[in-house]
């Protein structure tokens, strides 16, 4: 892992200098590399630099650019306004993987009942894989016992664990 650390380093070291060319693609790229650590205080006024940039011909940055600060606002625990730059996005909706980060973010803030109208949602998708779905279908349970809904919660234990498909049952 230290590898990919001296990588991250190295390229948010060339972003940041690159960067100050106010080049949307290099914000973008330090953007990314702000996110992929965690540095969501300092990733947020570049993406929104980005975003207020003449973008172009590059153009296909401007959503990602979006999905970025959408994320990095529902970090920041500002949930109305990552909702609001997330659903801007062409594809709002349709992102599985997003669609259970937002859950994520829901649940974190407390904001459950919003999350569990994604991960119901995100259960009806197709596209998902078995790992989101059942992690989606964990966190909708763990949401329904947080807001007091324990009968449901219930309800959903009883079925898995009488499932055939249960590796836990005799």
């Amino acid at each position: 892992d230290r590898d990919l650390a001296a990588e991250s380093d190295a390229q948010m070291r060339e972003a940041g200098q690159a960067a100050g060319t106010g080049d949307p693609w290099e914000l973008t790229l330090l953007g990314d590399a702000l996110l992929r650590r965690r540095l969501w205080e300092r990733s947020l006024p570049v993406l929104e630099r980005v975003l207020a940039s003449d973008l172009g011909e590059k153009g296909d940055l401007g959503p990602r650019a979006a999905r970025n600060l959408g994320l990095t606002l529902l970090h920041l625990g500002k949930w109305d306004e990552g909702i609001q730059a997330l659903g801007n996005l062409p594809d709002h909706g349709q992102d599985p993987e997003m669609t259970l980060e937002i859950a994520r973010q829901g649940a974190r803030l407390g904001r459950f009942a919003e999350a569990r109208r994604q991960l119901e949602r995100l259960l009806e998708m197709k596209q998902q894989d078995r790992n989101a779905a059942a992690e989606a279908d964990l966190l909708l349970q763990r949401c329904r016992i947080l807001e007091g809904d324990k009968k449901g919660a219930a309800e959903w234990l009883l079925r898995i664990w009488s499932s055939p498909t249960n590796p836990v049952r005799d």
